[in-house]
């Protein structure tokens, strides 16, 4: 036996295992693929106080826009970590959560 069937031989099982983790990591328990949802009422939050930041983004108005879009991403962004359907929405959560800490430095 060459060395290409020997390996095939020992990484075949090991192939199909990794395909089938890699699915679990985008489906949800139903078996659905999920990696987009429709915005929820926090990302909705957020995103309406990250448009009013343009006209006022100086001064108090400015400042507390900036506090409660942060704080909207932040509470998001630990739900998804801790509630996500499947594990690619809990990484999501995680580094949205590693960004904005990051921004808030």
């Amino acid at each position: 036996m060459n060395i290409i069937g020997f390996l095939s031989n020992i990484l075949e099982p090991k192939k199909e295992y990794m395909l089938a983790r890699l699915e679990s990591f985008f489906k949800d328990k139903n078996g659905r693929v999920v990696l987009w949802q429709p915005p929820n009422a926090l990302l909705y939050g957020w995103i309406i106080s990250r448009a009013l930041l343009l006209p006022f983004s100086d001064g108090a108005m400015g400042s507390a826009l900036r506090y409660v879009s942060t704080a909207l991403l932040i509470v998001w962004a630990c739900l998804e970590l801790t509630k996500g359907v499947n594990y690619f929405r809990r990484l999501l959560g995680m580094v949205v959560l590693a960004a904005a800490f990051a921004n808030l430095l």
